[in-house]
């Protein structure tokens, strides 16, 4: 990992971390060459969409792939 790639990890995850609807503790941040590889399991497709957005709005981000995986929580 470069330089700039730890850099855009490290922008990407305290991007994540300030947005109060995605749990960032549920989501991997991955970089190579400024490309960002998100995994980990959110209760929802909106979340994991927001995750998308959030990170592609990062500078120096080429491109977003996203991994990660819905798991809605089962009712009580």
């Amino acid at each position: 990992m470069t330089h700039n790639d730890d850099r855009i990890k490290n922008d990407v995850a305290a991007q994540l971390n300030r947005n109060t609807r995605v749990d960032s503790s549920a989501v991997k941040v991955e970089v190579t060459d400024g490309v960002v590889s998100l995994s980990g399991t959110l209760p929802s497709l909106s979340l994991g969409m927001a995750a998308v957005e959030i990170a592609e709005k990062v500078a120096g981000v080429r491109s977003v792939i996203n991994n990660l995986e819905v798991r809605v929580p089962k009712p009580a």
